[in-house]
């Protein structure tokens, strides 16, 4: 039995569009996965487990709601890894 949560389409699609507008975010693995984690964590999961679901769940994705609820979140878990990476900041310029 396959399950899939349609908001991780929508989380991933507003996360892309941020980063074009953000040259600043850390563009790693490890923060791309926690933002992304967060992110979703924060939504209520939208759940589809038929083909015929996955069809209605690509319409929905072009939801104005999914997508203003998920800029939300993602805003928020932006901030938090922003603040806290799970590496050690990259070296000033200077002591390169």
């Amino acid at each position: 039995m396959q399950f899939r949560n349609y908001m991780e389409d929508v989380v991933k699609q507003v996360f892309e569009e941020y980063l074009q507008r953000d040259p600043s975010f850390c563009r790693c693995e490890r923060c791309r996965r926690d933002t992304i984690v967060m992110t979703l964590n924060q939504l209520r999961g939208k759940y589809v487990g038929s083909p015929e679901g996955e069809i209605r769940a690509a319409v929905s994705t072009a939801d104005r709601q999914a997508k203003a609820d998920a800029m939300l979140a993602l805003l928020s878990a932006v901030e938090k890894v922003k603040a806290h990476p799970h590496h050690p900041s990259p070296p000033a310029q200077e002591e390169w």
